[in-house]
């Protein structure tokens, strides 16, 4: 099958070996579109386009050139903050404007809570924020402790439990501050809204992962998440298979979201959290899977290959060869287990190599360069690395003990730090 597939990742791509690898071994070409292209040829891609705007329009009009260079079939990314691009980029080549459409409400959790109001499907009580005004016309209102979040960032970067109106008014300011200021390319113009205040779900939480194929849910896996009880979100400890009972619950959400979005042919991500009655509600979804090393987790665990499935989909592969991908194992033989590494202060070391040769390791990756400056909660967000496990599973206390490994592993690895004196922050 010749195919080329042009890869946008405007940033983070080197967090994604295993996608990469998928993807370069279907598609006789690949095209990286990114911010970060290293100095030398990454062999695994046909060619590197350098992103050298940040302005949507003049990305559009360099997508578009190089469409007629190489070929491309179709564009993909993995990244949440490059969903609406590659959707726009897809339509400079078929002029499908629904995916526009969705990936700009997937993009925009204000515009998320709307879709699901509509749509009856289960979610929290919110209110969307422009500014300080609309703050200080809901106080009276408000149940404390409530969430506020941004409407476009990722990763529960500035999501916080608030207790009183100070707190809220504190954490909005922060909140249009990476606005304003486009951290992580998370906010553009697609947006009016600034933040959400919502009801807090205070039970368990996971995150679903799946594939929108020939208009159907296809599940790949469902991860338990660490608990987290505020004040801040900080993501952690995602762990493989799923141990709850509420398999038809779950999946009911799943195909509502998806029958409303209407697309054909998507990646697919939706969080849940339970409420204190123990209903599941929609912390939000996506059209994408979750980044780092969920995809491959996925695939060790339960046998299915979501980013061949997508990839073969949107090239419209033959469905037989579709089908060899999407088979979902009905026994469980491995756990695996994500753990989100913080630290505060300026790295000087950040590798694995002290816990290479502990028998659950799998990979490691290192998201803070040496000399960078990293913070952990209240004063920041930064994720240090992703470290990922695997191991035998026979029933679910291998999976509690692999969690505590986690943890054993997150204080062995070789990161070393210059302490900085957060007194003056």
């Amino acid at each position: 099958m010749k195919s080329t597939i042009g890869l946008i990742m405007r940033k983070s791509y080197n967090q994604h070996d295993d996608h990469i690898k998928t993807v370069t071994s279907l598609a006789e070409n690949v095209i990286l579109f990114s911010m970060s292209i290293p100095d030398e040829k990454d062999e695994r891609f046909t060619d590197m386009v350098q992103i050298v705007s940040t302005d949507e329009k003049e990305v559009l009009k360099q997508i578009k050139n190089s469409i007629s260079i190489y070929k491309i079939d179709s564009f993909i990314t993995w990244q949440e903050t490059d969903i609406i691009l590659t959707a726009k980029a897809n339509q400079l080549l078929s002029g499908d404007t629904h995916a526009v459409e969705m990936s700009t409400l997937s993009r925009n959790k204000a515009n998320q809570r709307q879709f699901l109001k509509t749509y009856n499907i289960p979610s929290p009580l919110f209110y969307e924020i422009k500014n300080e005004e609309d703050i200080y016309q809901l106080k009276d209102s408000l149940q404390f402790p409530v969430i506020i979040k941004p409407t476009m960032a990722a990763s529960s970067v500035s999501v916080s439990l608030v207790e009183d109106l100070d707190g809220l008014l504190k954490a909005f300011a922060e909140i249009k501050d990476i606005a304003e200021l486009n951290k992580g390319l998370y906010y553009d113009s697609n947006y009016t809204e600034l933040a959400l205040i919502e009801e807090f779900l205070s039970g368990e939480e996971i995150t679903i992962d799946g594939a929108i194929k020939n208009g159907q849910f296809l599940l790949g896996g469902i991860h338990n998440k660490n608990r987290m009880m505020g004040p801040h979100f900080e993501e952690d400890l995602y762990t493989l298979p799923y141990t709850g009972e509420d398999m038809n619950e779950i999946l009911s959400i799943c195909h509502a979201i998806v029958n409303n979005l209407g697309l054909t042919h998507s990646l697919f991500n939706v969080e849940l959290r339970k409420d204190h009655a123990g209903q599941y509600k929609v912390v939000e979804f996506s059209v994408r899977i979750s980044g780092g090393h969920v995809y491959r987790n996925i695939r060790d665990v339960h046998g299915i290959d979501l980013v061949a499935v997508h990839a073969l989909s949107v090239l419209d592969a033959e469905e037989s060869t579709i089908e060899k991908y999407a088979k979902r194992n009905t026994k469980i033989e491995k756990c695996t287990c994500i753990k989100f590494i913080y630290r505060q202060g300026i790295i000087e070391e950040n590798n694995c190599e002290s816990i290479l040769n502990e028998p659950e390791f799998k990979q490691y990756y290192p998201l803070a360069k040496k000399g960078a400056q990293v913070n952990k909660a209240p004063l920041g967000f930064d994720v240090t690395g992703l470290l990922s496990l695997i191991a035998d599973y026979k029933n679910e206390q291998d999976l509690e003990e692999l969690k505590l490994k986690a943890e054993e592993l997150d204080g062995k690895l070789n990161i070393t730090l210059k302490q900085l004196d957060t007194s003056l922050v």
